[in-house]
């Protein structure tokens, strides 16, 4: 049936009836202006009659209340209209924010035709699809931003150990570019007996489901480093893993500080120990068991109150309690009882952390029988110094003491070698003429800190009499000789840890955009199921023009035979069935499928009607379709997005957590549970300021404010929390805060 045909079939009223009854908003405007009809389904959607738009001024007025915006959809929509009339085509689509009745705002996409009396305008409800697409960008941001600020390498592989995403500071790790290694198989970029392991671990991952955790030397590009790695398995929308998720942590330098202080450990000629103030060794080296002659399994499994002579034992205990109020011990000397029954005298050095005490002992046997026979003799007091002084010259680091008055009273040879000031100069100065700029007023209420609350420990930057700049880990302790207060520390080279955590580089890149909209498809067909009129989105379907599929039904057309009957078996329907559902009478709504699983598939939310003549009976079907296929595959991509998120933070080697602007947790790792003792929800009814230590609360509070201020983007440094149990843990914190996508601060 031509279109011609179609106008003699009915009168006028079977088009009012066929536009009333189209799913989707339509108006007609005169040359005047005036709205000479709007269908129910406008009504339904924006709440509007007849009564309320008599004319177009008063649409413009009441969808676009906003003066500025409704001038540029005035500009906007009178420019598409005069291409529209001056081309001779339809007047084209674009997105509008329109107001309704009710005052809620929805995103319209309107377009219309041209008539001789005025135009014909047609309007898309996409608030829903825009709604989706806003959810994937944020969820895409989140995943972003936690895999871009991490100092941890984060890696996705498919089943053909393929890279499929990696971070910037992966990509760091091996002197590349992301793009460079994008696509590139694991066993291009590692040796083959590590390849074959990492692939032996990929596919644990991949058959059992369950993730795969590792610590060992990696080969890359200039170096070996130890890596911390959890592989964790990454489902697709069937449910089936497709993909692993890799996150790597760069244990290098604390590998190497672990070795470095297990050799000094066990090579130094002194007896270093670690012991409780329960009484008990935790840990000594081997000169214990050269010294006293029993094995280490023997001096731990007693008090060592009971290795000290019984002269001892009350000068011992007031020392540990001293150590138990965390006050630094120094020179004090007791005596330990050999295997052989003999007794060795020890002078101590002692620190406490907590309940443990950190101890060096050095045996003044000799020393002490020196002392007994000449205790008046002044080179015996002597020697006691150069003693002392050669203990504190063989400390680590920087060793000194001051009095309350600010000045410099001892120090350790490595002091002056590093400050390159010599002795005399040293007696001279204050410890403040080491320091610049806010370095300097660090220091001041550092030491006031120390003399005030007992003890504090600062990072500051030591510069040396040749203005040579290197940073510091500063710690102080107060303690009392001759009725006098003294405040004696270490500073310690923190040159390479603050080296390592400036090598995690941040960059941004986002994930792909979102895909484009789509348009309707819009047909009628005779009581044969002939298309007897469609527009050009239904023609372009099938890369047709309208005029090559009047006449014609649907597989005449090329629509897919199976898809056009029907197959029982495979649980299809078939458009068919639904054509003659509706030539009976019925009004159909279905989600179609088109397409093969080689090519893709295309989801459809389609409306069939019956279409009547003036008499009331069926002369046809009225369809149309919309193309929701970017809308199912967003979904699964927010889904997906979500999934790697999730994984990425509850199986993090590290703890991680997120937190409102209160400070109040709302999502914690297991990895944080564990290292604070809390269970989840425990942890979930604190705020980061109850866990920080309080040495710690006001930088914490600094460091804050600077990223809600936007003065930078993240925030690392060195912090104290208190374990649930009150041990006191160092943590390296990195801090990020999540903005909304108005730029507001979110969670951090």
């Amino acid at each position: 049936m031509k279109k011609s045909e179609l106008n003699n079939t009915g009168s006028n009223e079977t088009y009012r009836q066929l536009i009333e009854r189209i799913p989707l908003p339509l108006c007609l405007v005169d040359n005047t202006g005036k709205l000479n009809f709007i269908n129910d389904r406008f009504t339904k959607v924006f709440g509007y009659t007849l009564n309320d738009l008599p004319t177009l001024d008063k649409w413009w007025l009441f969808a676009y209340p906003d003066k500025k915006y409704r001038k540029w959809v005035l500009d906007t929509w009178d420019e598409a209209v005069e291409k529209a009339k001056t081309d001779g085509i339809d007047i084209e689509s674009a997105d509008y924010n329109v107001t309704c009745k009710d005052g809620t705002v929805k995103t319209i996409i309107i377009s219309g035709i041209i008539l001789e009396t005025g135009f014909l305008a047609t309007l898309i409800d996409v608030t829903d699809r825009k709604k989706a697409e806003e959810r994937l960008r944020e969820s895409e941001e989140r995943y972003r931003t936690l895999t871009e600020s991490a100092q941890d390498s984060i890696f996705l592989l498919n089943r053909s150990y393929e890279i499929q995403f990696v971070n910037e500071y992966a990509a760091a790790q091996f002197r590349s570019s992301k793009s460079g290694l994008l696509g590139k198989s694991i066993m291009e970029l590692f040796p083959p007996e590590r390849a074959q392991k990492f692939k032996k671990s990929i596919n644990q991952v991949l058959s059992s489901g369950e993730p795969f955790v590792s610590e060992e030397k990696i080969p890359f590009p200039g170096a070996d480093r130890w890596l911390n790695t959890s592989i964790m398995p990454v489902k697709n929308s069937q449910g089936e893993i497709s993909q692993v998720l890799g996150i790597s942590r760069d244990v290098t330098f604390y590998k190497t500080v672990e070795e470095e202080r297990d050799r000094f450990f066990n090579l130094t000629l002194d007896m270093l120990c670690i012991a409780g103030t329960d009484g008990y060794f935790k840990r000594l080296n081997p000169t214990w068991s050269k010294v006293l002659g029993f094995s280490e399994e023997e001096l731990m499994a007693k008090p060592f109150f009971d290795f000290i002579h019984p002269d001892d034992i009350q000068p011992t205990l007031d020392a540990v309690n001293r150590l138990s109020a965390q006050n630094l011990v120094i020179n004090f000397a007791n005596r330990y009882r050999c295997k052989d029954g003999s007794y060795r005298w020890f002078a101590w050095t002692s620190t406490p952390y907590g309940d443990q005490i950190y101890a060096v002992a050095h045996d003044i046997t000799e020393l002490k029988k020196i002392e007994l026979s000449l205790i008046s003799n002044k080179e015996i007091l002597l020697k006691e110094k150069d003693y002392s002084d050669h203990l504190i010259d063989s400390l680590p680091g920087l060793f000194y003491q001051f009095n309350a008055q600010g000045r410099l009273t001892r120090w350790n040879k490595n002091f002056e070698k590093v400050t390159q000031y010599k002795a005399k100069e040293l007696a001279k100065m204050s410890p403040l003429d080491l320091f610049e700029g806010k370095d300097k007023q660090l220091i001041e209420t550092s030491i006031r800190s120390v003399f005030e609350t007992g003890q504090d420990a600062v990072e500051a930057v030591l510069v040396s009499k040749d203005g040579m700049k290197k940073p510091y880990f500063f710690t102080g302790k107060m303690i009392v000789m001759d009725d006098q207060p003294y405040l004696v520390g270490m500073g310690l080279d923190i040159s390479d840890k603050l080296a390592a955590e400036k090598e995690a580089k941040t960059a941004a890149t986002l994930m792909n955009n979102i895909l484009n909209s789509s348009t309707d498809l819009i047909f009628i067909k005779d009581k044969e199921l002939r298309t007897v009129l469609c527009n050009e989105a239904f023609a372009a379907a099938l890369e047709k023009k309208p005029s090559d599929l009047i006449g014609k039904t649907d597989i005449e057309n090329g629509w897919n035979p199976e898809l056009v009957k029907g197959d029982p078996e495979k649980g299809i329907r078939g458009y068919e069935a639904d054509d003659l559902d509706a030539m009976h009478g019925k009004t159909i709504q279905s989600i179609d499928v088109a397409g093969n699983g080689q090519d893709g598939y295309f989801y459809f939310d389609t409306v069939k009607l019956p279409l009547l003549d003036d008499n009331g009976d069926t002369i046809g079907i009225f369809g149309i379709s919309r193309d929701i296929t970017k809308q199912k595959l967003i979904e699964e991509q927010v889904k997906l997005s979500e999934e790697k998120f999730r994984l990425a933070f509850d199986n993090a080697a590290i703890g991680k957590a997120m937190a409102n602007l209160e400070g109040r947790f709302i999502k914690v790792s297991p990895a944080m549970c564990r290292m604070l003792g809390y269970d989840e929800e425990e942890l979930l009814t604190k705020t980061w300021m109850d866990i920080t230590h309080p040495e710690f609360l006001q930088l914490s509070f600094d460091m804050v404010e600077k990223l809600v201020r936007n003065e930078q983007s993240s925030s690392f440094y060195d912090c104290k929390f208190m374990h649930k149990d009150g041990i006191i843990l160092w943590i390296n914190l990195n801090i990020v805060l999540v903005r909304d996508n108005k730029g507001d601060p979110e969670f951090f």
